[in-house]
C-alpha cells in the first residue's frame, strides 16, 4: 500500500497569457485519502504541464529530476515528487487544463495504463469544468443583459416623463396665448 500522503491530485485551468505562454490556476486538488486542500496546491511542475499541452497528450515520468523533457526547471529540482503523470483535459480540441497526479512514494510508479485512466478522467472532468464556467458566463451576461434593461426602462421612464412635461408645457403655453388673444379681443 502506498505511504500515507505520498500521492496528489491538482486540477488546473490553463490560459494563455500575453507572449503566448501557458499560465495554470488550479481549480481543484486532493491528497490521496481524497482530502481537499485549502488553499489548492499548485502544479508539481508547470513546465511538465506545458509539454503535455503542447503535445495534447499525457505525458508520465517516473523520474522527474532525471527526465531531458523538463531540463533544469526549478519546479522539478526541489520538488519531493518521485513520480508525476499530466494529461491535458481537452474539449473540443481546445486545451482547457490539466490534470496532474504526482506521487512521493520512491517505490511508486506511473505505468501506460495509469495515463489511460487519467486520460479519460481529464476527458470527463474537462467537459464538467467546461460547461461548469459556460453556465457561470452564461449567469454573469443574463446579469448584465437584465441590467442594461433596467437602465433602458428607466432612461425611456425618464424619456415618457419629460415628452409629458414638454407636452403640458407647450399646452399651457398655447393656453396663454389663446387667453391673451381673448383678453384683447374683448
Amino acid at each position: 500500500a502506498p505511504a500515507p500522503g505520498c500521492h496528489q491530485l491538482v486540477i488546473a485551468r490553463c490560459t494563455k497569457d500575453v507572449h503566448d505562454e501557458y499560465q495554470f490556476e488550479t481549480v481543484h486538488s486532493r491528497d490521496h485519502r481524497g482530502v481537499s486542500n485549502e488553499p489548492p496546491v499548485s502544479l508539481t511542475s508547470t513546465t511538465f504541464a506545458r509539454a503535455a499541452v503542447a503535445r495534447e497528450a499525457g505525458l508520465i515520468t517516473n523520474d522527474p529530476r532525471a527526465d531531458n523533457r523538463l531540463g533544469d526547471a526549478d519546479s522539478v529540482i526541489f520538488t519531493a515528487a518521485r513520480a508525476l503523470m499530466c494529461v491535458p483535459m481537452l474539449v473540443e480540441d481546445d486545451v482547457i487544463g490539466v490534470v496532474e497526479v504526482s506521487s512521493i512514494n520512491p517505490a511508486h510508479s506511473f505505468a501506460e495504463l495509469d495515463l489511460d485512466l487519467v486520460t479519460v478522467a481529464a476527458t470527463l472532468i474537462g467537459a464538467a469544468l467546461q460547461n461548469q464556467w459556460m453556465a457561470a458566463q452564461r449567469e454573469k451576461f443574463i446579469a448584465e443583459l437584465e441590467n442594461a434593461r433596467s437602465q433602458l426602462l428607466a432612461a425611456q421612464r425618464e424619456r415618457e416623463e419629460l415628452q409629458e412635461e414638454l407636452i403640458q408645457q407647450e399646452q399651457l403655453a398655447t393656453l396663454r396665448v389663446f387667453a391673451r388673444t381673448m383678453v384683447h379681443e374683448l
